[in-house]
Parts: structure tokens; sequence; C-alpha cells
């Protein structure tokens, strides 16, 4: 198991075998008018998923030991992403440290729970219509694109750009929800509701120029 790229045997810790990841809650939003046989499908509310991760800690006595779950504590504060076993990765965020068992002077047990959610490694697609692989109903994107030519009211997804010069790198990153020209944050000229997302499947975008599509597939 490794946390933001570090193997969790160099604090010492291993993954039990019974950990357990719960798929995300979903909360369907729906309306049905009195006496009626059928109803309408307002909302889908897709939660994060939950991994509970009891972890062993081993070490050549107790303080050690202590010291080695201590710094593990802190790798796994704010948002990581955790590569597990199964082949998936979680972005995640520490909910809960359980408390610790000492099974011996050189042994301890403790399980951390997160909310997360799952998903694969970083895909780059060029075209503006792509298929997106995830199974989530919605997964953040981002859009880059080199300008041809100069020109006004230039659109790039959802996002609209007042005026652009021939050979500008535009960047709509829906991840960290920025907007960049030249790869410098810069929104002044950009007009948008919302940031760009794909739908499992087909997505088709609106550019005058080739987009760059990257997301992370995501999955329930």
């Amino acid at each position: 198991m490794f946390i933001n790229g570090k193997d969790a045997l160099n604090y010492g810790a291993k993954l039990l075998s019974d950990y357990k990841y719960t798929p995300p809650t979903v909360t369907p939003d729906h309306f049905k008018g009195r006496r009626r046989s059928n109803f309408t499908l307002l909302n889908v509310d897709v939660d994060m998923g939950k991994l509970e991760l009891p972890m062993t800690f081993h070490a050549r006595g107790r303080r050690d030991a202590n010291q080695n779950k201590s710094a593990f504590d802190s790798l796994c504060l704010g948002k990581t992403d955790i590569a597990m076993e199964d082949g998936f990765q979680y972005f995640s965020v520490l909910t809960d440290i359980g408390d610790t068992t000492y099974h011996s002077s050189q042994l301890l047990e403790c399980t951390y729970s997160f909310d997360c959610i799952r998903h694969g490694p970083y895909v780059e697609k060029h075209g503006n219509t792509i298929i997106c692989e995830s199974t989530l109903p919605y997964t953040d994107c981002v859009l880059t694109a080199r300008v041809g030519q100069d020109g006004t009211n230039y659109q790039m997804g959802p996002v609209m750009f007042d005026i652009v010069y021939a050979g500008q790198v535009l960047t709509v990153d829906g991840i960290t929800k920025r907007i960049l020209v030249g790869g410098i944050p810069d929104a002044s000229g950009a007009e948008w509701i919302q940031f760009p997302t794909l739908e499992p499947g087909e997505n088709t975008f609106s550019c005058l120029d080739e987009l760059t599509v990257g997301y992370y597939p995501s999955y329930f």
C-alpha cells in the first residue's frame, strides 16, 4: 500500500487482509404527484465512499513502534492518494484514527477510516469528442487547447474567452478549479458558470481547435 507515493512499509506498517471498502451512498431526488403511477427523477447525488484500513506496526520496541505509527498518522492527514493492492487508487481524507491495540512490545494495531473516491491513473485524450471510462455519473476534467488564430468569444467547453491570440495555450482545469493562460492563472478574460465534467461514455466539447482532455477515471 502506498500513500502519496510513499510505501507503508517504510513506517513499519502492514495492511491486514480484512480491510473494507464501502461504495458511495446514492441519494435520488424524485417527484411523484398525487394519484400518479410514475415519477420524475430530478437528480441523483453520489456521495464519497469509505475505506477502513486495519494496520499493524512492527518495530524493535514499543517506543519505536509508536514513533512509526505517529509518523504514519501524519502522512495520512489532509487530502491523500492511496494506492491499494486491488489495482485502484483512492483520493482520500482521514476521518478517524482508531484506538491502538498492543499485541506485544514490538507489535501494535490500529484501524484508520477515510472518506474516499475510487479512481484510476490519470488519462489524457486528444479530440473534441472522447469516451470517458468512468462509471461515476460526473468526473472532473481538464481541457487544454492551443489557439489557432486570433479571435473573440472563443468557446472552450463551458468557458468563453473574450479575446484570444494565435499560439496561446488555454487551460480550463475542472480538477483544481482554475483557468490558465500560458500556464499562468488568469481568469480575467473568461466567463463561465461551471467547470467542465465528463459523463460515462461519449462526451463532446465545443472548441475551434483540438482539445486535450485529461481526467482520473472514477468508479463506484
